[in-house]
């Protein structure tokens, strides 16, 4: 009896063991096979560059593409409008087929806003100012607020305002200040403003140097109003080229202002400029080399540096005091443009101001003393003449005042909504709050800028101008708005007139927080979603696909195998444990 026992304990364990090992032994493959190759990152890392067809959509790849990534665009014509507020480079083709992009608004053809280390290169940019239909684009490149800004081998022609437009700042909070420019190779003509045009003074009223402006290789500005502009009328700040010194234009070719054929070449502020070896195309077509006569005030041109005398000259005779001109011949040199044969665009009736020796009132209006505005508008016959005001009051204090302005006014609501114009993809009735909004509105009334506000609770987007009968509104804001439906109101500056759309926001998506114990995922909830003016969203949330660190246990699968593992095992142990202690029993009875 006394060995029976043991006996039955190790024979009821020994299925117990043999099975614990057959667990063990099928879990480890699967185990393995479960578990993530730490040779391989969990995640992969977005292309530097991306490549656009010409079928394609620039702005999607924008859109797509990392900070700091290279946007290759194929030649061909490309007809948008875009937004850049991320550091990115833009690289076209040149040669016999171009990269061509023309603006399929009346807003700006490149838009960089608030951002830095923004390149374009390689780039023709095509205006529509005589295009039919009233299509005028206006703006050609305008960037607000860029510190770190490269522009080689572009081409920016027939705009109806600005080529180029550099402007200090976005809006007065922003953090961005313009600076750090660098202009290679740039050509900019036959626009209605300025080709080039610095703003030290915003439309909003901030004040900014632009600081370390660089100029080199070949650049041609010639057949705009003011062929390059520096800074706003009276307006204390400057712009400066590297380390604070005078900007060099250097080997510059510029076309000519007024009835005296000074340079265009037009400082506004405290800006100090300086050409060298630059040229001059005058109205006859004819090019000649830049003097100090040819130039207005602020503008100078640098000193050149005597060459030493190759061969020593045996009389002690002083070096001959070098000419205020260039050493340059005087012969005419080619028109590096690629249409010689155009005349420059007539000068518009703008012109200097009453004294001749100080800087021409930069107005293409019949008023010469009235300061001109920092972004004038999209024709020179409705240039504002004033800059915009402060923004007033919004015109009702809540949604419910709101609509009982609009019954008293007698406003169509319905019928502005259907009349305003937005960018291809874009919805109103569905708006990205992520993404900055540009929108057109018919507009009636004496106005050269509207203030415009988002309803529930009054938020001022900004005071956006009025062009060829529409206010017209580009990258507003709209981030700070919950989801669900709102009303965007226009106020008249100066006719205190008001139209009002309606727009929905769509709820953006949070992110599903992912358990790792293997339980049912949740969302996490994100303040504010409740539709500001009561009605649910019009477009359902879409689903978010979560973003992990790095892939889990329970992400891989590899919870079962594990704790087939773990029991396996411990049945293994369990029957190893039994029979040794059967063995040593038996090794006890038998001494």
């Amino acid at each position: 009896m006394t060995s029976s026992a043991p006996r039955l304990f190790r024979r009821a364990l020994a299925p117990a063991a043999a099975l614990g090992t057959a667990a063990l032994l099928l879990a480890l493959p699967l185990t393995a096979q479960a578990l993530p190759d730490t040779d391989q990152s969990p995640t992969p890392t977005p292309a530097a560059e991306l490549s656009v067809a010409q079928d394609e959509s620039i702005q999607d790849a924008i859109n797509r593409a990392p900070a700091g990534a290279t946007i290759n665009i194929a030649a061909g014509p490309f007809t948008e409008d875009l937004r850049i507020t991320k550091p990115i480079t833009l690289r076209g083709t040149t040669g016999e087929h171009p990269t061509v992009i023309s603006s399929r608004s009346k807003a700006k053809t490149i838009d960089i806003t608030n951002t830095h280390d923004v390149t374009l290169k390689d780039l023709i940019l095509l205006g529509t100012k005589n295009l039919p239909n009233n299509a005028i684009s206006a703006t050609g490149i305008d960037a607000n607020g860029v510190n770190g800004l490269t522009l080689q081998n572009i081409t920016v022609t027939e705009f109806a305002k600005n080529g180029i437009a550099i402007t200090n700042r976005y809006l007065p909070t922003a953090g961005t200040v313009s600076g750090n420019i660098s202009l290679t190779n740039v050509r900019a003509d036959r626009n209605d403003w300025a080709g080039l045009a610095f703003y030290t003074l915003s439309s909003q009223g901030a004040t900014d140097d632009i600081n370390s402006v660089r100029f080199s290789g070949d650049n041609s500005f010639v057949g705009n109003q003011y062929d390059i502009q520096f800074g706003d009328e009276n307006n204390t700040a400057k712009v400066s080229g590297p380390n604070g010194g005078p900007v060099a234009l250097g080997s510059v070719l510029v076309g000519t202002f007024g009835q005296d054929e000074k340079a265009g070449i037009l400082v506004n502020d405290t800006s100090a400029v300086t050409v060298k070896d630059a040229q001059l195309q005058r109205q006859s077509g004819s090019v000649t080399p830049i003097t100090a006569a040819d130039l207005l005030p602020g503008v100078s041109v640098e000193e050149t540096a005597t060459n030493p005398t190759v061969e020593p000259t045996a009389e002690p005779t002083p070096t001959p005091t070098p000419s205020t001109e260039p050493t340059v011949e005087p012969t005419p040199t080619p028109t590096p443009s690629t249409e010689p044969t155009v005349a420059p665009t007539p000068t518009p009736s703008a012109t200097p101001s009453e004294n001749p020796t100080t800087t021409p009132t930069p107005e293409p209006s019949t008023e010469p003393t009235v300061a001109p505005t920092p972004q004038p508008s999209a024709t020179p016959t409705t240039v504002p003449t004033v800059a915009p005001s402060p923004a007033a009051p919004a015109p009702a204090g809540s949604t419910e005042d709101l609509l009982k302005l609009v019954e008293e006014l007698g406003l169509d609501i319905a019928g502005t909504t259907a009349s305003a114009v937005v960018p291809a993809g874009v919805t109103l009735s569905n708006l990205d709050p992520t993404a900055p909004l540009s929108v057109s509105v018919p507009w009636v009334g004496e106005d050269d800028f509207v203030d415009a506000y988002a309803y529930s609770t009054p938020t001022l987007l900004g005071t956006f101008p009025v062009t060829d009968g529409r206010a017209i509104v580009t990258g507003a804001d709209l981030s700070g708005l919950a989801a669900g439906d709102h009303h965007i109101v226009f106020r008249g500056q100066t006719s205190q007139n008001v139209a009002v759309i309606a727009v929905a926001v769509a709820e953006v998506a949070t992110p599903t927080a992912v358990p790792t114990d293997g339980s049912t995922p949740t969302t996490v909830p994100t303040e504010g979603t409740n539709p500001t003016e009561g009605t649910a969203p019009t477009a359902a949330p879409t689903t978010a696909t979560p973003i992990a660190s790095g892939p889990t246990l329970s992400e891989t699968g590899a919870n079962d195998p594990l704790r087939l593992a773990a029991a396996g095992g411990v049945l293994a142990l369990l029957g190893a444990a039994a029979i040794g202690f059967v063995r040593r029993r038996r090794s006890q009875e038998a001494a």
